[in-house]
């Protein structure tokens, strides 16, 4: 990171220490997410995603998790499952309808049958954890995130990549 930022953080902070402390501060959010997008740390989609979060009046994950892996971890378990559905909607990445959705199909399963017990290729994405719905262009992860992504003319070459080919 010194290599990159010439040494210096987001507020001019200085090792990794006094930066996580100062982006934990809330007032400082907006500027630390936009400092490690400018220098590669994170992606355009996880600054969008961290930017929904903080217009949520979010400053973390389900169950206080932070990070992409820390996270995906915690919403793995199926114990954690409608919290981190509840997250979803409520931080903005699914709609109220899509969140109903997975809850009624976490309702339907046997309680038995935990997600997690079903082949992999016979789960609908419904019912996946997060960490596990198939990723569509631009890290979309419903129809609806996928056709508005797609919908936008600069995205059109990335969605081409992933369109059905024709059998014949």
């Amino acid at each position: 990171m010194a290599r990159k930022t010439g040494g210096k953080g987001p507020g001019n902070c200085r090792g990794k220490e006094e930066c996580e402390a100062y982006c934990e501060d809330p007032t400082h959010a907006e500027e630390c997410i936009n400092f490690a997008l400018e220098y590669g740390f994170i992606s355009p989609e996880e600054a969008e995603n961290a930017k929904k979060m903080l217009a949520a009046g979010l400053t973390g994950g389900p169950g206080g998790c932070r990070g992409k892996e820390e996270c995906e971890a915690y919403c793995d378990d199926p114990a954690h499952f409608v919290e981190c559905i509840d997250f979803a909607e409520k931080a903005g990445f699914i709609s109220p309808e899509e969140a109903q959705k997975m809850k009624e199909m976490m309702q339907q399963a046997p309680p038995d049958m935990p997600p997690e017990g079903i082949p992999p290729g016979e789960i609908p994405p419904e019912m996946m954890p997060p960490s596990e719905i198939p990723v569509g262009p631009g890290g979309c992860r419903s129809e609806t995130e996928c056709i508005q992504y797609c919908s936008q003319p600069e995205h059109f070459k990335e969605c081409q990549k992933f369109a059905p080919v024709p059998k014949r």
